[in-house]
């Protein structure tokens, strides 16, 4: 849910800014029967360039808190450890494309961009039922994006497909865990390579 509102107008395009509220709420399925249930709130404020030559750019600022809910089953069954944790997460990004329009009433469109996110997840600590407590550390994102996209505009609205490649660069999951004299640690390397295709439309 958001809003956005024009805040100047000029030769080259106009400018606009603009807030949303989102909520989010996933379940996951860990190895041996675990479980997750977690739930995110967050607030984006946003700033947009048009310009008239359809050259556009933005930038983004979101705050988020989250909210996640475990069971971790061992291998064999033989433990099963349950416990909760909060933590907060501020992600900024800058994104640049053109479009270019072609057809006879240039109703076709070609729309390809770049994106550059940086986030982070701030550090926590939790204690489960069985006693193990564990201190996450906080961990930075940086990920790239690369797009285009293709579609065509109609006065009732408009269709579009888009493929993207993305990249993460610096992320890396680590948790310290302990229980009574006992200490242990896993790192998680999430730095990774992926593409994503997406379609839809818009009505108007």
């Amino acid at each position: 849910m958001g809003f956005d509102h024009e805040a100047a107008s000029y030769d080259a395009g106009r400018m606009l800014v603009g807030a949303a509220v989102t909520y989010l709420r996933r379940y996951g399925d860990y190895a041996n029967g675990g479980s997750s249930k977690n739930h995110s709130a967050g607030v984006t404020l946003y700033g947009t360039h048009i310009g008239n030559n359809g050259m556009y750019a933005d930038i983004t600022l979101k705050a988020s808190r989250m909210h996640n809910k475990f069971t971790a089953v061992s291998d064999m069954n033989r433990y099963v450890s349950k416990g909760r944790f909060n933590t907060y997460a501020v992600q900024t990004g800058v994104e640049a494309g053109k479009r270019f329009t072609f057809g006879a009433e240039e109703n076709w469109f070609v729309d390809p961009q770049v994106q550059i996110l940086y986030g982070n997840i701030r550090h926590t600590s939790f204690k489960t039922d069985t006693g193990v407590t564990a201190h996450v550390k906080s961990m930075n994102s940086l990920i790239g994006r690369a797009g285009v996209g293709a579609g065509y505009k109609a006065k009732q609205g408009s269709e579009f497909i888009r493929a993207d490649a993305l990249r993460e660069f610096t992320a890396d999951y680590k948790v310290d865990y302990s229980v009574k004299n006992a200490r242990n640690q896993s790192k998680v390397d999430l730095k990774d390579t992926w593409g994503e295709i997406s379609a839809g439309a818009i009505s108007i």
